[in-house]
């Protein structure tokens, strides 16, 4: 099987089969081609249009695959009810508010997503090349925004270091990394996402219900009430 002129492993190929139902409704891009800069940054994306999905995939990275098995599950989660983020209608959709809602949803999603593949025996990406990345973007953000409480660069470390500590998939050395990275310039968004990781923890992403219940603790607690806005599989918005 070829998605994005690539071939896939045999792995790869049975994850998607298995996920045959929803490739129909599924767009493949490279993301050198988003819109947005902040997104050409990443490895992979997913953005959910109506009844249609993108996939937006680094081309050249080497867990080509990984990422791609990591943004088809989105799209699941999406059709089996879980909830998503988005902006509310009012808002202009400036590339800060866009970022900030697109990784409240990922720090929730993308923590079920990688337990959901380590579970099934499918292949998590190496995370030493995201973490180095990390660390070199708390140098790059200390220099261009202030970590003012509840602006865009604290809101932004505060889930970072919430994914790094709810997520499994991060060894216990890559996170004592990436925490020393962001306590350095980021200290009390690093305090505030870790906080918010363990009272989240005791009950778990399980569920669709425990999952919209970790969005809205994550934006209310970020004070983002105003810029992000949380819809069930309803319709219902929070």
């Amino acid at each position: 099987m070829v998605i994005l002129g690539r071939e896939i492993s045999e792995k790869a190929e049975k994850f998607v089969e298995e996920n045959e139902s929803l490739l129909a409704k599924i767009e493949f891009r490279d993301i050198s081609g988003h819109w947005n800069p902040n997104v050409r940054r990443l490895d992979g994306a997913h953005d959910f249009q109506g009844s249609r999905h993108i996939v937006w995939i680094n081309l050249e990275n080497p867990d080509f695959e990984q990422f791609l098995m990591h943004e088809i599950m989105h799209g699941v989660l999406i059709n089996e009810g879980f909830p998503k983020t988005a902006r509310p209608p009012d808002l202009n959709d400036d590339e800060q508010t866009h970022y900030i809602g697109s990784l409240l949803n990922s720090v929730v999603t993308d923590t079920i997503i990688d337990n959901h593949l380590m579970e099934s025996c499918f292949v998590v990406f190496n995370r030493d090349k995201a973490i180095q990345l990390k660390i070199a973007q708390t140098l790059f953000d200390s220099k261009t925004c202030k970590g003012i409480p509840y602006g865009f660069c604290f809101c932004k470390w505060a889930m970072i270091s919430f994914h790094a500590c709810i997520d499994n998939t991060f060894t216990e050395n890559q996170r004592k990394e990436l925490y020393s990275a962001i306590e350095k310039k980021f200290a009390q968004a690093l305090k505030l996402g870790k906080s918010l990781c363990e009272k989240i923890k005791k009950e778990g992403l399980s569920t669709q219900q425990k999952a919209l219940n970790a969005m809205i603790i994550l934006r209310n607690s970020l004070k983002l009430n105003r810029r992000v806005i949380i819809v069930d599989s309803q319709g219902r918005i929070y």
